[in-house]
């Protein structure tokens, strides 16, 4: 999934650039890939449905024929991965991208910009949380960095915080200046900017 429209990398550009050149608001935000990803998703689970009914006929066909025990067990093992686990992960994928899509849409849409600086840069693997404070050299594609920040409204310097990839980070640092957009009624709900298209799905609000 990602956005029609293309954007930088943050940090890669001035803010008050970025910020210049900046859409009036409303601004428009169009998804790809949607129906896309919900329909091979379907497929699997239906995939998914069909390899387990065979597996489960052919084992219980086995367990009859020899009496096997471990025919039986793997009925029990294949069964809840097939009928529950792939489908309720294949569907709770979905919805988490499609929730961080709107989230960062409604922001995107109506957010007012100013600019913010980087506070702290935590590169994140599995369960692992490393601050990084100089110079960065994570490369894989499979893990995150939570970059926190902080932005001034009215005299007040409020805080934020997103989940990027690694890959997405390779031009900020501590104390990098960022466009921030932010929603006049509610502060608390901000945003990077920019960002590329498909991290607007990826799953980036702490």
């Amino acid at each position: 999934m990602r956005t029609e429209e293309v954007f930088n990398k943050p940090g890669l550009e001035p803010p008050l650039e970025t910020i210049a050149h900046l859409p009036p608001c409303p601004r428009e935000l169009v998804p790809l890939g949607i129906q896309h990803s919900l329909g091979w998703r379907i497929l699997v689970i239906i995939l998914s449905f069909l390899t387990c009914a065979i597996f489960t006929y052919y084992s219980f066909n086995q367990y009859i024929e020899t009496a096997g025990f471990l025919s039986l067990f793997s009925i029990f093992v294949i069964f809840p991965i097939c009928i529950f686990f792939v489908p309720w992960y294949l569907i709770s994928t979905y919805q988490s991208r499609v929730h961080s899509f709107n989230y960062y849409k409604k922001i995107y849409r109506n957010g007012l910009s100013c600019v913010g600086s980087v506070t702290i840069l935590t590169q994140i693997t599995g369960t692992d949380h490393d601050n990084h404070l100089i110079e960065k050299t994570w490369t894989s594609p499979f893990s995150k960095v939570r970059v926190d920040y902080t932005f001034p409204v009215d005299n007040t310097i409020r805080t934020g915080t997103m989940m990027l990839k690694s890959q997405t980070v390779e031009y900020l640092s501590i104390n990098t200046e960022i466009c921030i957009l932010y929603l006049k009624e509610d502060p608390t709900q901000s945003m990077i900017f920019p960002i590329p298209g498909n991290e607007f799905f990826n799953l980036g609000k702490k």
